[in-house]
């Protein structure tokens, strides 16, 4: 993923682990997975994934922690700023997390899924990533006649299902 600090010549923006050990560097990105580490003192092992799908990983220390809690929530956009760790060799590099903020990132576009089901017509607005993911599950629930008439609409209203590769197949079928 691209970090982004300040070098001998000015702002730098490079991947993380060509980035050396201790340098002060800020990262943008949503938060994807959240491992908290603890009971009594909380910790956490933040994975951020960027615009491109490459992630970095983010240590947040109790002290941290226990003040940013509200933002370490999948699909929240933050910006960490922190100094780059390697724990070990043969492991990734990470940042160690002095502040967490909120950040406007780039985002993918949002999408509206409709599909039913016996419990009624369902409406979800998601990302593409979030269409993807829920769309795979859709059509295998397809398969057993569990869930039809799904489509994805885009902002302006128009019918983009067979845009996502989940659905692409499906055309193939009803071509």
């Amino acid at each position: 993923m691209i970090v982004e600090f300040l070098g001998d010549f000015g702002p730098v923006a490079q991947r993380l682990d060509m980035v050396p050990a201790g340098t002060l560097v800020a990262v943008s990105g949503t938060v994807t997975r959240v491992q908290v580490l603890g009971a009594d003192e909380p910790r956490a092992i933040v994975t951020l994934t960027g615009l491109s799908g490459e992630s970095a990983q983010c240590a947040v220390d109790t002290e941290r922690y226990l003040d940013v809690w509200d933002l370490l929530v999948e699909e929240t956009p933050v910006q960490v700023c922190g100094k780059v760790r390697r724990p070990l060799k043969n492991m990734p590099a990470l940042v160690d997390a002095l502040a967490i903020r909120p950040a406007v990132v780039a985002s993918a576009r949002e999408f509206t899924l409709r599909y039913t089901t016996a419990d009624g017509r369902q409406v979800r607005v998601l990302p593409r990533r979030g269409v993807e993911t829920v769309g795979r599950l859709l059509m295998k629930l397809a398969d057993r006649d569990e869930v039809w008439d799904i489509e994805v609409l885009d902002g302006d209203g128009g019918d983009v299902t067979f845009g996502f590769s989940c659905f692409a197949d499906e055309r193939a079928v009803n071509a």
